[in-house]
Order: structure tokens, then sequence, then C-alpha cells
């Protein structure tokens, strides 16, 4: 899931380096003796840092959404594989509402899709819901 900036995290990461830009120009007026070189390369490794921060909360978050598509796949290949070991006959059918699932998570946002694909969704429960073991050496196994 992808998280937004808490309002005191958004403060410290834009409001201090605004008050450090304002001061490189503030604080010459005061005459004091500063090099401005070496104030633009404290506040370049400044900006480097938080930037890195912004990349390393974006590849986090990246790692994480991959890794919930790949849990939805996962559990849609064993629904699909445990219910053609338990009713072969229901594969096609079993296949083509997993099929107009996917194609209908596809057609939505990731973060909108689980409202516009509930009646793909409940149409995959229903198919799976009505596959019966056909006789009773499988259904002694599950």
């Amino acid at each position: 899931m992808l998280r937004r900036i808490k309002p005191g995290r958004a403060i410290r990461i834009f409001i201090i380096p605004i008050f450090i830009l304002i001061a490189v120009f503030v604080i010459p007026i005061f005459d004091l003796q500063f090099d401005i070189p070496n104030i633009l390369t404290v506040i370049t490794f400044l900006f480097t840092i938080v930037i890195g921060f912004f990349i390393a909360t974006a590849t986090t978050n990246y790692l994480s959404l991959q890794s919930v598509i790949v849990q939805e796949d996962a559990a849609l290949i064993d629904a699909f594989n445990v219910g053609c070991f338990v009713q072969p006959s229901k594969r096609k059918k079993l296949a083509e509402a997993i099929d107009r699932y996917l194609i209908a998570c596809l057609e939505f946002d990731f973060s909108d899709y689980v409202m516009g694909t509930q009646n793909e969704f409940q149409q995959l429960t229903n198919i799976i819901h009505s596959i019966m073991p056909a006789n009773d050496t499988v259904s002694s196994v599950i």
C-alpha cells in the first residue's frame, strides 16, 4: 500500500531545506564571514540525503506492491490447480472466470480495482464454491 507523508514529516522535509536556503541569502546581510560555496555544499549534501530517503521509500513501496500482486496471482493459480484436481470438468469454466477477473483487474487503478471487480470476483467465488469432488477418493484426500 502506498503511504502518504505525515504533516509533521512534511514540515521537516520541506521547511528545513527552505529555511537553510533562505539563510544563505540572509546571513550575508548581517555581515558574517561565511563562505557561500561551503554553505551551498552543505545544502547540496542535505538535499542528496533527503532525495536518497525519498528513493528508498519509493523502492520499498514498489517492492511491497510487487509482493501483494504476486500473492494474489499465487492464490488464483492455487485455486485453479485445486479446482482442476477436485473436479476436472470445471477446468474451462474456472479458467474463464479467472481470466475475466484478471482482465477486469487491469482495467482499474491498483487503489480501486477491488471495488471495480466485485462482480467478476463474485462470479469466480461462485464457481469455486460449486466445485464438488467427483468421487469418494478425492473427497477423502481433501
